[in-house]
């Protein structure tokens, strides 16, 4: 571990920030957050770099010491917009800054602090890698891959406390709960929790319906639902699995069923996750 950053998480601890999680443990989650960062800035083609300065109107995403992260979106028109994520090691949610309008005080620099003309943000704690969407894209088409990063980035850094916290893989509350995402895109889109709740709720509903309607309903990149017909099944003989035994399994109609087609670049994403070293 960078011995900076040893330095930051040990003061604090030392200041009872993580409660009383033992220190390796909080050592192993900032190694953990380290390599997810990496490994989605390398899937999603973002570039490290040593300095920004503001007259560049490229968006990045930071990791500061301290495990938040920083993303700072290019102006599309209407102004620069930054998130900032704080991921407490015993918060179900991250705490987060998001403000519109808002303006880099200089040029931004791995170990140093960023800072920023605006109301709520004035200034992060020092940032210890910087990575910016590729400069070639459209300012709309960079801020897109960025978004991307923040959510996926903020909500693993969440499940690797909880991990952590626990110290066994998979066990504490889960985090990708109705709750916790409405908590979560309240906080995101200055929302309150009802009217988020609300939206999911017809939004799911419209969903459901095209679906009941016929129609091949689109899940965004995810893919899309349908409705297809599953065919008539004669009577067979086929074995009751707890005894052995043959046994009559009787004739079904035909019927619809639910379906979902996910789309290659979703099934492409999938297949990137690295499989457990006991599953080879």
């Amino acid at each position: 571990m960078n011995e900076r950053i040893e330095r930051h998480l040990k003061a604090l601890y030392e200041k009872g920030a993580f409660g009383e999680l033992p220190f390796e443990r909080v050592e192993g989650s900032w190694q953990n957050k380290e390599e997810l960062f990496s490994g989605q800035s390398h899937n999603l083609k973002l570039e490290e770099v040593e300095t920004l300065a503001p007259e560049e109107n490229r968006a990045f995403l930071a990791l500061t010491f301290s495990g938040s992260l920083l993303a700072y979106f290019a102006d599309e028109g209407d102004g620069c917009r930054l998130e900032y994520s704080s991921i407490k090691i015993r918060e179900d949610v991250p705490e987060m800054i998001v403000e519109r309008s808002i303006s880099l005080s200089g040029n931004v620099t791995p170990g140093q602090s960023a800072e920023f003309e605006s109301r709520m943000l004035k200034k992060t704690s020092p940032l210890y890698r910087i990575v910016a969407a590729p400069e070639d894209l459209e300012p709309d088409k960079q801020n897109k891959r960025i978004a991307e990063a923040m959510i996926f980035l903020s909500n693993g850094f969440v499940k690797i406390n909880k991990t952590f916290l626990t110290g066994v893989e998979g066990q504490g509350p889960d985090h990708f709960t109705r709750k916790t995402m409405t908590s979560y895109l309240s906080q995101k889109h200055n929302m309150t929790q009802k009217d988020v709740k609300s939206l999911l709720d017809d939004y799911e509903a419209m969903i459901e319906t095209g679906v009941l309607m016929g129609e091949r309903v689109p899940l965004g990149r995810l893919g899309k639902f349908y409705c297809d017909i599953r065919p008539a099944q004669k009577a067979r003989i086929g074995r009751n699995p707890a005894t052995g035994e043959e046994m009559t399994i009787g004739a079904k109609p035909a019927t619809y069923v639910p379906k979902i087609s996910f789309s290659s670049g979703f099934k492409e994403r999938v297949g990137k996750n690295p499989v457990p070293e006991e599953e080879n």
